[in-house]
């Protein structure tokens, strides 16, 4: 089986293995990836990039203080801190930002998480 064949068989499409507008190596003519296409296959990529690296950046920031919480807590409660603290935030998130709707069942299960957290601290 030929380089050739191995991509219409993985890709179902075929291996362009020319320069597009600067940027060497294989791109895939026939699909969505060819050319002078963006990054997240959307017209506003610079809103991607400003998203992804916003994300990035609020990761290291959840990194640097986790961290530190180590150096004064036992990864024992501090992990278990964290994540409900990520998932209590999420599920505001949700409702404030998404207008998602939550049910009695999701209200308990936050509340069984916190309850869990507090058992876990003390």
């Amino acid at each position: 089986m030929s380089l050739d064949s191995e991509w219409i068989a993985i890709l179902g499409c075929q291996p362009d293995l020319g320069v597009i507008k600067g940027f060497a190596g294989p791109t895939l003519t026939g699909s969505k990836l060819h050319g002078n296409k963006t990054i997240a296959g959307r017209a506003n990529d610079w809103i991607w990039v400003t998203l992804f690296s916003v994300g990035l950046g609020l990761g290291a920031i959840n990194t640097f203080f986790f961290t530190k919480a180590l150096k004064t807590m036992s990864l024992s409660i501090a992990y278990p801190v964290f994540s409900g603290a990520c998932i209590g935030l999420m599920v505001l998130v949700g409702v404030f930002v998404f207008q998602e709707r939550i049910s009695l069942l999701n209200v308990l299960g936050f509340l069984v998480v916190g309850a869990g957290i507090a058992l876990v601290m003390s």
